[in-house]
């Protein structure tokens, strides 16, 4: 995937969870662990304000395999771990609980097809 077609991805991603009234502190947040495509808050009805690390990901097809399947284990424990970086460096945001959520996108006849996970994975 080339570069453009990564910040565009994210770029419809952060403002589709925006919509959804996510609010988004981080993007592209980089450590030895690995990378987080976008970092937010979120609080659902009757929750806590949550810590939310999303990992979008892009699919031109779904010919070999959809976006969901390449979240594979390898790649939830370099997330997983990667996070656990972020909060021990931002100890501002050690007390939310966390969350690992996926924005999955396709696109079909010039439209992109978003479909938001939460608790994509546990942890």
């Amino acid at each position: 995937m080339s570069r453009r077609v990564g910040r565009l991805t994210e770029a419809l991603a952060m403002l589709f969870l925006s919509l959804r009234g996510l609010r988004i502190v981080g993007r592209n947040y980089l450590c030895s662990y690995g990378e987080i495509d976008l970092i937010a808050l979120h609080r659902e009805r009757r929750q806590p304000l949550a810590l939310v690390f999303i990992e979008v990901r892009y699919r031109s097809s779904e010919i070999f395999g959809g976006s969901a399947e390449s979240i594979d284990a390898h790649k939830q424990l370099r997330l997983i771990r990667s996070a656990n970086h972020f909060v021990h460096t931002h100890q501002k945001y050690s007390r939310f609980p966390i969350r690992f959520d996926a924005v999955l996108m396709t696109w079909s006849s010039r439209l992109p097809q978003i479909t938001w996970t939460k608790d994509a994975f546990d942890t």
